[in-house]
């Protein structure tokens, strides 16, 4: 039997806000790069590299919300 743990945090306002936007743009992300890889199929059959993907979406305003410079807690 696997046991797993539950980690409840209780983020502040803006956390909570940020956390909310990168999920939703992980979220669009996601829905963005099926949708590229089932057009790909349907137009010609074949089914599309991860790589190109990656490729792809980088120029996507979703990718670019989830990599933008202040969500980085490096300074």
């Amino acid at each position: 039997m696997l046991l797993t743990q539950k980690n409840a945090t209780k983020p502040d306002a803006i956390v909570q806000v940020i956390l909310n936007v990168l999920g939703m743009a992980s979220n669009s992300l996601y829905n963005t790069g099926v949708y590229l890889s089932r057009q790909q199929y349907f137009e010609n059959s074949k089914t599309i590299s991860y790589a190109q993907l990656c490729k792809d979406l980088k120029v996507d305003e979703n990718y670019k919300v989830m990599h933008f410079p202040c969500w980085s807690t490096n300074t």
